[in-house]
């Protein structure tokens, strides 16, 4: 009886490390401050990445704007991550950018202004939306 309960013992202690165990490990590519942001924001708890923080010229407001993790803004990089906590504090202070496109429509079906003698520009509708 002993061994099957040792047996389920070390069964149960291997299944509760093997996600601590396959977890990635992130690691800057550079000796850069922005990578060590970057690694911080993704693997460190929330109280360490701010220190990290604060050891730097950035602060919250500028840093998500400002660093790019692989590509991505460092807020969206820790949500990746699985470092929901930083995620949300870095995407806070996110400013979205916006793009404008201009289109030249022409209609024969809606209500035309009234005509002006010599006006013969077309119509240009001006509408926004958010980058992807």
């Amino acid at each position: 009886m002993r061994p099957i309960i040792s047996l389920c013992a070390l069964a149960g202690v291997a299944l509760v490390a093997m996600p601590v165990l396959a977890s990635p490990r992130y690691k800057a590519a550079d000796d850069s401050t922005e990578s060590m942001l970057c690694v911080s924001a993704a693997a460190d708890k929330h109280m360490r990445f701010r220190m990290n923080l604060a050891g730097t010229s950035y602060n919250l407001r500028s840093l998500p704007n400002l660093v790019t993790c692989n590509g991505a803004p460092i807020g969206e990089f820790a949500k990746n991550a699985g470092n929901d906590r930083n995620a949300g504090l870095l995407q806070r202070f996110y400013k979205v950018r916006g793009q404008v496109e201009i289109r030249d429509v022409q209609s024969s079906t809606e209500a035309s202004p009234p005509a002006v003698a010599d006006s013969a520009e077309p119509v240009i509708l001006v509408g926004g939306r958010l980058l992807d």
